[in-house]
């Protein structure tokens, strides 16, 4: 019999401790079972000087004693599907440094899981404007291939022995790979493998002295019910020194009307922004041709890139760099298993876009699995700050059972950004469409607007 659940002395304290309570939570929110790093049981975005491995030792057990009873079916779900007995890489019951202690107290076996998607106080922790700045945008808690995107604000510095200069910066994770990755634990390799805007060449990381810096949240960040979303933030100096620096973040995982598992938008503008880097797992490989790059990771799962900004055949070179400190060991295992013929990977791949000199970007992503193609990206009308995109123009057949259900497979998402920062707002308008009552194929399109001036 699992000990009862506290509910004077940690339930009552995390009552009073919204830290406890975020850090109880915050292990389930940003972990998937896409890899087992160090044979820990799933992998977490690295950010900071963070690993990505979720060794949690002991905190996430110690979530079911800190976390609002409300909170327990979906953290018993995500749980059970991470660490727990539907565990794909086995049941590690978050044992790292003897921590399943704390789950074998505080596991409630009497409590009936709830899917956290269907949780809306969950989606509201993942939206963290009142907090770091580090957003979440997930699709799904059920096994390795849901897809978790992250976009760092940075609205505070954390200590000295735990923070990284990854101020708007973004982490992807998604279909079994990892797709968008950190710079490691230590420089030159922290400072130098951020997925944001350089001023100066990353390859010379001696060229620069990154900083503490932090950024503002401009307007007021969306977190789905279906885990899509968007947030705006700037940095007067980035933590890689650029100056001036506005990101425009904007994640859809609606597949039915932009035709791909998830679409990232990414809108970048800077006064002296040169190089927009992307940052991806070493065994990931790149290719690129005009204005697309393409990212394909270990078990075929792509991420395609379309650069709307600059126009063009872009300026896109690809390499590979240090890390700051292992990623993951080559073929899988735990630390004790590195050996020669199973080195730690040390290195990232990355891939650089160069500026066509006034220090702005604009990116499109979309994820596809294995085999899957990618729908068509367009820029429609304007540059960057008043850009009008189009991601999908596909028909597809209809029956009237079907339709009468899906009344959004076309939508209009805008994106509004006055100039003035403090008055700014970002808002989202979906566009219903009626349902069809016919066998007509209809062509499904998703809009993307960004907007710097009042209408």
């Amino acid at each position: 019999m699992v000990s009862p659940r506290p509910e004077q002395t940690p339930a009552a304290t995390c009552a009073k401790n919204s830290t406890m309570q975020a850090k109880a939570r915050s292990g389930f929110i940003t972990a998937t079972t896409a890899f087992s790093v160090y044979g820990t049981g799933g992998i977490k975005p690295d950010w900071s000087m963070n690993n990505a491995h979720i060794g949690g030792e002991g905190i996430f057990g110690q979530a079911f004693a800190y976390a609002p009873q409300s909170w327990l079916p979906s953290l018993r779900w995500a749980y059970d599907r991470l660490l727990g007995n539907l565990a794909p890489h086995g049941g590690h019951w978050d044992s790292v440094r003897h921590g399943s202690f704390w789950s074998i107290l505080f596991y409630p076996e009497d409590v009936i899981p709830q899917n956290p998607m269907e949780f809306w106080d969950w989606h509201i922790a993942a939206n963290d404007a009142d907090g770091l700045g580090l957003f979440t945008f997930r699709n799904a808690y059920q096994d390795a291939d849901d897809i978790l995107i992250q976009f760092k604000a940075r609205l505070y510095s954390l200590d000295q022995t735990n923070w990284g200069p990854d101020g708007l910066g973004f982490r992807v994770i998604g279909l079994g790979d990892s797709f968008v990755v950190g710079g490691g634990r230590n420089n030159p390799g922290l400072k130098s493998g951020q997925a944001t805007v350089y001023r100066t060449d990353p390859n010379n990381p001696d060229s620069f002295v990154s900083n503490q810096n932090t950024g503002t949240v401009v307007g007021n960040p969306v977190i789905k019910p279906d885990g899509s979303g968007h947030a705006i933030a700037h940095m007067a100096v980035s933590n890689v020194t650029t100056t001036n620096h506005k990101r425009w973040f904007v994640s859809d995982f609606n597949s039915a009307a932009t035709g791909a598992e998830a679409v990232m938008v990414i809108a970048d503008t800077s006064d002296d922004g040169v190089w927009w880097q992307l940052p991806t797992f070493l065994n990931n490989t790149i290719t690129h041709s005009g204005n697309q790059f393409t990212i394909t990771g270990v078990n075929g799962a792509t991420l395609r890139g379309t650069v709307l900004h600059p126009g063009g055949t872009p300026n896109i070179s690809v390499g590979t760099r240090e890390r700051g400190s292992g990623y993951m060991v080559l073929n899988g295992g735990t630390l004790a298993e590195v050996s020669e013929q199973n080195p730690l990977i040390t290195e990232n791949r990355h891939l650089l876009i160069q500026s066509s000199g006034d220090g702005d970007f604009l990116v499109v992503m979309t994820l596809q699995p294995a085999g899957v193609s990618h729908p068509s990206v367009s820029r429609i009308s304007g540059g960057v700050s008043n850009a009008v995109v189009q991601v999908g123009n596909r028909n597809t057949p209809c029956s009237p059972t079907l339709c009468c259900t899906m009344v959004f497979l076309s939508r209009l998402l805008l994106l509004k950004l006055l100039s003035t920062s403090a008055l700014g707002e970002l808002w989202l308008l979906a566009r219903p469409i009626k349902p069809w009552h016919t066998e007509k194929p209809r062509s499904n399109q998703w809009f993307w607007r960004t907007q710097d001036s009042p209408s």
